[in-house]
């Protein structure tokens, strides 16, 4: 439970800090991707990867680029 609860902690910090706009990096299966912020949700994120893509990215695997 303490463990469950970190986590969640970290998520709400993150989600403070990052904004729809600020560009983000994540990876994802051995590759990096770096994108936007489209709208920030409580416990993910969806990011724009170049024109085309969109991703559903875990508040808690994005890193500010």
């Amino acid at each position: 439970d303490a463990l469950k609860f970190a986590r969640a902690q970290r998520a709400k910090a993150q989600a403070r800090a990052l904004r729809a706009g600020d560009s983000v990096r994540f990876s994802s299966r051995g590759n990096v991707y770096f994108g936007t912020i489209e709208r920030v949700k409580l416990k993910n994120a969806f990011v724009r990867v170049g024109n085309a893509s969109c991703y559903n990215v875990p508040l808690n695997m994005l890193e500010a680029a």
